[in-house]
């Protein structure tokens, strides 16, 4: 009666043991699984968020996104807190100055986090070419809002910012309109875009092509 019992629990141990077995497999073939495609997506939208910094048109397929950036960005430093990529932009007249330039990637404080932000300068290594937030954690409907394109498209072709106007008026060519509500945000995103005017000048770009 007693060895019964200890083959029953030792069947019942058995059992557990292969039924872990074949789970733990499971989930590291589908760990495997998402952490590849979870790699394919940052850099597929690492890549976007640098095109879209440097004034590109993207296309609809991402197949056609690897393929316009690989014809039009080099990476030129992809280490320690900045990454900096050089831009040519076909689209664009090669007389203008947006038309090739500098892209940075770098972090720096929001309100409520850190705000991290592509970048992109053009060749007189002064006027923006467009920026773009690759994360941010600022409040839903209020700072959150600079994601949204009115905001960030205000920035390109401007050189000098002097001066928050509210977001019902049209700025001047040196003012920009801050987001209602989240006038705070929008100094922190004008301190990002000083950090990344302060790398431009720190780093001899040039030499770095």
């Amino acid at each position: 009666m007693k060895k019964d019992k200890i083959k029953q629990l030792f069947n019942n141990l058995l059992v557990v043991i292969i039924i872990s077995i074949i789970l733990i497999s499971i989930l590291a073939v589908i760990y495997s699984f998402t952490q590849t495609r979870i790699k394919e997506n940052d850099s597929i939208f690492k890549k976007k968020a640098i095109l879209i910094a440097a004034g590109f048109s993207l296309p609809e397929k991402n197949l056609q996104i690897f393929e316009l950036y690989n014809s039009s960005i080099k990476e030129l430093r992809i280490r320690e807190s900045v990454e900096i990529y050089y831009f040519e932009n076909r689209e664009l007249n090669n007389e203008d100055i947006l038309s090739k330039g500098y892209v940075l990637i770098y972090s720096g404080p929001g309100l409520w986090g850190e705000i991290t932000i592509a970048l992109a300068i053009g060749k007189d290594l002064e006027t923006i070419a467009g920026i773009e937030f690759i994360s941010q954690n600022e409040t839903p409907g209020l700072g959150g809002r600079i994601v949204e394109s009115w905001f960030k498209n205000q920035f390109r072709g401007k050189n000098i910012i002097n001066r928050l106007v509210s977001e019902k008026e049209k700025p001047a060519f040196d003012e920009i309109s801050s987001i209602t509500g989240a006038t705070n945000t929008t100094n922190y995103v004008l301190n990002l875009i000083k950090i990344g005017k302060d790398y431009v000048k720190a780093f001899n770009l040039e030499k770095l092509e």
